[in-house]
């Protein structure tokens, strides 16, 4: 996983710092637009702060990556995030997508 990420450009300790903040406030605001009030896990912070904004091949496919950078990129993934946390009985929280369908990347809090 390490060189995966490795890669895109991640490093131990890499840390994006308010930027961070900014992209976690935004995708917050997004989902509340349709009616969705989430918040980031202490775990979801962390992993944003340390990944925000890799974009990594996957299955090495030139043309498929996952983005880590919290995002929105279906309305009606913002109802099933929330309904999938609650069938989980945990805090949910977007922290990137896939380019090949949009898939939405989550993060619990633990």
């Amino acid at each position: 996983m390490d060189a995966w990420l490795t890669e895109a450009g991640w490093y131990a300790g890499r840390d994006v710092g308010s930027e961070a903040a900014d992209v976690i406030a935004a995708v917050v605001e997004r989902y509340r637009a349709y009616g969705v009030d989430i918040e980031p896990s202490a775990a979801a912070q962390a992993f944003i702060r340390e990944h925000a904004f890799l974009r990594v091949v996957i299955d090495t496919a030139p043309e498929n990556f996952a983005i880590f950078t919290p995002h929105l990129v279906f309305k009606g993934d913002a109802e099933e995030v929330a309904e999938l946390a609650g069938e989980l009985g945990a805090k949910l929280f977007p922290v990137g997508y896939d380019t090949y369908d949009g898939s939405t990347l989550l993060v619990d809090e633990s």
